[in-house]
């Protein structure tokens, strides 16, 4: 006969099963888990030492390539720009490493590079003294634009800068009045007479490091020297921030002009090992008439220059 007492235990019982088939079945999914969670952390352990040992390969190969850019670089540019002489005009702030290592191929191309040109951020014109100040060194009305006063100063100090004997030092050229007010600095890198206009070069730096804070300034440069030089190639130092700008946008003021971009060469990587190898190439080609944009930004035509015979 079934009891009341049977039901009571038949129930506890049940329950009691319950109860351990729960504790057994979680114990042994929390170990296929655990041991699941295991595995994958030893795969992406072992994907992350694959990935390590390419990026390093990777680097490996990197360096090697730079390593022979840079050695075969003056072998490639020597005595293509001989006979010629040279002006660089650079902003503060930008990386002057790639600027020096440009004065070097320029020197093993041949060119003398007469000096080097330095804006300062107060080029910008910001202050009303400097402004007046200025206006009265370059002969205009104290009401003139920025841009009137940029573009009058620039040519000023280009046409000292090329002329056939460069007037430094005795404080009545454009360039000694222009560095007396601090916009300015020059420094001579060799005594040498430009005999001829046309044998003249430009090289014009500029990038988003800039103190000025953008590269407007550099079209009344690079006209100025386009009436006179050579050849002119205006160049970027590029320098990778979250926020942009993108790669070749401080040459937006000639790529984005057809009538500048007719005239005037660019070249959007001088920060890459390449950079001043193609800029000096960029002038040999400019000095037989062909302007083009060169690099791996937006607008540029093709990485480098095709191969010439020197001039």
């Amino acid at each position: 006969m079934i009891s009341f007492r049977f039901h009571i235990v038949s129930i506890v019982a049940v329950f009691l099963a319950l109860a351990i088939g729960i504790v057994v079945g979680s114990t042994v999914i929390d170990r296929a888990i655990v041991e699941g969670l295991r595995n994958r952390v030893d795969e992406v352990s072992d994907n992350l030492d694959e990935r390590q040992a390419a990026n390093d390969a990777l680097q490996t190969e990197v360096d090697d390539l730079t390593d022979f850019t840079n050695q075969s670089a003056a072998l490639s540019v020597d005595g293509r720009l001989a006979d010629t002489v040279t002006v660089v005009i650079t902003d503060d702030g930008v990386d002057r490493d790639p600027v020096d290592r440009t004065i070097e191929l320029l020197a093993q191309a041949g060119s003398t590079v007469r000096g080097v040109l330095t804006i300062d951020g107060s080029w910008a014109l910001e202050d009303e003294a400097t402004r007046a100040a200025l206006a009265e060194t370059v002969d205009l009305d104290s009401e003139a634009t920025v841009e009137e006063l940029q573009a009058r100063a620039a040519s000023l100090l280009v046409t000292d800068l090329s002329s056939r004997v460069e007037v430094v030092g005795d404080g009545t050229g454009a360039l000694d009045e222009i560095s007396g007010l601090d916009l300015v600095a020059y420094e001579a890198l060799a005594d040498v007479e430009a005999l001829r206009p046309r044998r003249v070069l430009f090289v014009l730096v500029s990038g988003p490091e800039s103190d000025l804070g953008s590269s407007a300034h550099t079209e009344a440069f690079a006209v100025a020297a386009a009436d006179t030089a050579g050849a002119v190639v205006v160049a970027e130092v590029w320098r990778e921030s979250e926020d942009g700008p993108d790669r070749a946008d401080s040459l937006s003021v000639i790529l984005g002009s057809p009538t500048l971009s007719a005239e005037i060469s660019t070249v959007d990587a001088l920060d890459l090992p390449f950079g001043p190898t193609i800029t000096v190439f960029a002038l040999v080609v400019g000095r037989q008439g062909e302007v083009g944009h060169f690099g791996v930004g937006d607008g540029a035509e093709a990485v480098s220059p095709a191969p010439v015979e020197s001039p």
